[in-house]
């Protein structure tokens, strides 16, 4: 005997696979289920003593650190403290997350636009800024020094496909797990650390 799915749950299904919210209108009440913002939580929140944080655009990601700001989160300037007022005004800032309310209420205000990811580790939040502020400088072959805009999908989806083993030792560190982000079709992707193996 075959057990009944309910087509509800059958589009739940359909909706989490792909990266849509659905809204149920219920009686005295509106329930919101939102796949994306839902999958984030789950990511960030599954192992309990890793620490985790948003890298937030500090020039385009206004909106996302006035919510933060508001809601009385730390927001740590990934650049230099002693750098011009005007390039520290404009730094990628770590918000530490340790409530998912505030996920919550953060989450639609970056997801799919290309302003914030997030990133999990093992460290305390004052090592991993340190490490992510020798991370963000850049040199390229022709000896140019640039920002690597780390906190952007986009920019994380082009480095999980190009950069080599030695290239991502050096990124991760032995404090970053995994880097979490929008996959640019709304759905949750993940950029692991993979170790190369002594075998």
């Amino acid at each position: 005997m075959t057990a009944f799915v309910h087509p509800l749950a059958r589009s739940l299904h359909v909706a989490a696979a792909l990266g849509d919210a659905i809204v149920f209108l219920c009686p005295r009440r509106g329930l919101t289920f939102d796949a994306p913002g839902a999958a984030l939580s789950q990511a960030l929140f599954a192992t309990p003593s890793q620490t985790r944080a948003l890298l937030v655009d500090g020039a385009r990601g206004a909106a996302v650190l006035e919510a933060a700001h508001a809601r009385g989160l730390r927001m740590l300037p990934l650049y230099p403290d002693d750098v011009e007022p005007e390039l520290l005004a404009v730094a990628p800032r770590l918000i530490p997350v340790t409530d998912r309310h505030d996920l919550d209420a953060l989450f639609p205000l970056f997801w799919e636009q290309g302003l914030a990811s997030a990133v999990l580790a093992q460290s305390d939040i004052g090592t991993l800024r340190a490490h992510l502020s020798r991370q963000i400088y850049a040199e390229t072959p022709e000896g140019e020094i640039c920002v690597l805009r780390f906190h952007d999908p986009r920019v994380l989806r082009r480095l999980r496909a190009v950069l080599d083993q030695d290239q991502s030792d050096q990124l991760f560190g032995d404090i970053i797990d995994s880097f979490v982000f929008e996959d640019g079709t709304g759905a949750l992707a993940r950029y692991v650390h993979a170790p190369e193996s002594d075998a």
